[in-house]
Order: C-alpha cells, then structure tokens, then sequence
C-alpha cells in the first residue's frame, strides 16, 4: 500500500488497519500520523508495537541458512538471536536481493507474516508486510510469486504477483476455508500405479497407517506408497531427518517436502509441521486431491507440547468434500502409548514386513 491509497482510507480504517499492523495508540494519533506509523512498519523502519502486558522473554531463533533459490546457489548463516516471536528471522542477502521469489504464507501473529522458503531440510524466511496479508487476504499455506526489495538493509516482499498460481487479475481473496467444507464419506478409491496397493480399496479422505518394526524399512515403505498414489498434490512430512536416513529421502517423486533435522530447534520442527498442514488445507480449498504423508507421528509428536496440538491437526487433516479436494493421509504409527488416541482416526492399517506391504484386517 502507498501513501497515496493510505491517505485514501476513512480515519476508523485506518485505525483498524494500524492495530493491525502494529501501531501503538492508534485511537490517539491524528491521520497523517496514523499514515506515517504503518508506512515506517511496513518499510521495516519501526517494529510492530507489544504491549507490555504481553511482554516477556523472547525465545532464541536458531541460525538459518538461506535457500538456493535465494542466494543463487551459496548459503548464508545467520547468527543466533533474539527476536520479537520465534518463527521470525532476518536474513542476510550477502549476493544481493533477487527481483522474485517463490515460496509459502506463513502467519505467526496478527502483526507478523513471513514468506517461507522450504529447501533442503531448511525453511528460510523474508517478511511479509501484514497490509499485504489483510489486503489480499492471504492465508497460512498459501504458495506465492512475490517481488521482494531491499530498503535500508531489511528485505520485504514489497507485491505480490500470484497466489496459488492464479493471476491476481483472476484471483478472488473471498474463499470458503477448509473448515468450512464438510466432510462426506466418498465411494471413490485412491488409485495407485502399482497393483497391489490398489487391492487395499483406500478411499479419498482416509487414513492409513503403517506398522513396522525397522525405522528404515517404515520409510521406505511409506515414500513407495506415496510415489505410487495417483493424487493431484503430495505432502512429506519429516522433522527427524539424520544423516543416516537423508538417502531414503531422496526417493521420493513429485511431492513437497516438509522437513526438519533431528538436530533442529523444537520451534523450527514445528513451524515445518504447522506449515505443512496448513499447505494441504489450502490444496483442499482449491479442489485438489492431497495425500500426507506423515514419517512418523511419534517423531511429531516428540516435539509438540503436551496436548500435542499440532500432532492432532495433522493427523487429522483427513476429509473429502463434494464441492472442494480431498485430504488422504499415510501416516507411520507405533504402538507407544503416548499416541494411542490417534489410532481411532485409522481407517486401514498396513502391516510392514521386510519391504512388503500387507493391508490388516
């Protein structure tokens, strides 16, 4: 937004619109202040305002290295700091700010959003201005092309040029979310390249978990599975990649990976998780067939809090609609108790036996 569209707007808008970005005392200021605050947050002069009552020590970022696709081919590391919320992360553009890039919404909070980057068990992130996000109603998950621009040393996504690969002249901000579909029990079976998966009769909107003994052979399986299913879209979920087990992943085939290192920060894993999700939510909105693929749900769970929030929103993203897409989801599940309650959202059960697969009865 420009000054000029700024100016434009009723003093109660522009009010509104200053508490959300971050403006202090916005019912107190005149309108050219008003003008002033948002323009010097969105241009990253000024931080968004926190009330002190909300205040209190921030949680450390851990360093990222940023994306190929950004640095050109050379990372970058940034060193550990604190910050104001904990998925926030300024970058170093060392080789220079490239004119667009491509990447994922991510929402941390009224004031702050972030253009997420997924490589290579990483995820990096540049910020988003929060008018953008209200002004074109993005939402968590959804996949943009964004100009970005360097002002005094802080890069911003200053447009966005497509959202979810539809033209801004073609998209329509006012959608119906994923809550709002509900879910109807479908009659038509996933399809898989390979025979002998297609004899197990999955459903779209099921869920299928995989039992096994060996770690690796649970991996396999499940990525073989993923690769064979017909689907529009695919999701791997992964936050316990080591360098033992990197190799297993390279075997998978047109899907888009959400992962994290075993030795990440418990706050990385789960913004991975938490963007995956929202990722496959809004595929469903925009009528695609999704399948999750989820190595493993324990692994989720060991870096989720102690109601394992995120886990639950995961697992049971599983839902097929007759007016939107359809959600599947693989998900490889062990018999610790800490996870019991998710096996009544299972709808097979696949047995995994020296690199074979059988459905269970």
């Amino acid at each position: 937004m420009t000054e000029h569209e700024l100016n434009e707007l009723s003093i109660f808008a522009l009010r509104e619109l200053a508490r959300k970005v971050g403006v202090g005392s916005p019912t107190s200021k005149k309108k050219d202040a008003l003008v002033q605050g948002i323009l010097d947050i969105i241009d990253g002069r000024e931080k968004p305002y926190i009330a002190k009552t909300k205040q209190g020590r921030p949680p450390k970022n851990n360093g990222y290295h940023f994306a190929e696709v950004v640095l050109k081919g050379k990372s970058v590391s940034t060193e550990e700091e604190e910050s104001d919320n904990t998925l926030r992360q300024d970058i170093d553009f060392t080789m220079g700010v490239p004119d667009t890039i491509n990447g994922y919404v991510e929402i941390v909070n009224n004031n702050t959003a972030n253009l997420c980057v997924v490589g290579d068990c990483s995820v990096q992130r540049v910020n988003i201005p929060i008018v953008l996000v209200y002004e074109l109603g993005l939402k968590a998950g959804d996949f943009i092309h964004a100009r970005l621009e360097s002002n005094g040393g802080v890069v911003n996504v200053v447009e966005v040029l497509n959202i979810n690969n539809c033209p801004l002249k073609k998209y329509n901000k006012e959608r119906k979310t994923y809550d709002q579909y509900k879910h109807t029990f479908s009659n038509d079976n996933l399809e898989f390249q390979e025979d002998e998966f297609n004899e197990f009769n999955i459903k779209l909107g099921e869920s299928v978990y995989l039992y096994g003994a060996n770690n690796n052979d649970n991996t396999e399986a499940i990525i073989r599975l993923l690769n064979a299913c017909i689907a529009d879209k695919k999701i791997y979920v992964n936050t316990a990649i080591a360098d033992k087990n990197h190799i297993l992943i390279e075997a998978i085939k047109d899907a888009e990976l959400f992962t994290a290192k075993f030795t990440d920060g418990l706050e990385v894993a789960r913004g991975v998780v938490s963007l995956a999700t929202e990722r496959a939510k809004r595929l469903l909105e925009r009528g695609e067939n999704v399948v999750v693929a989820i190595d493993d749900v324990l692994s989720v769970a060991g870096i989720d809090s102690q109601d394992l929030p995120i886990t639950k929103s995961l697992v049971s993203l599983t839902k097929a609609t007759e007016d939107a897409g359809a959600i599947s989801v693989f998900a490889i599940i062990s018999a610790d108790r800490g996870i019991s309650l998710f096996e009544k959202l299972a709808d097979k059960r696949v047995k995994v036996v020296e690199h074979k697969l059988f459905i269970m009865d």
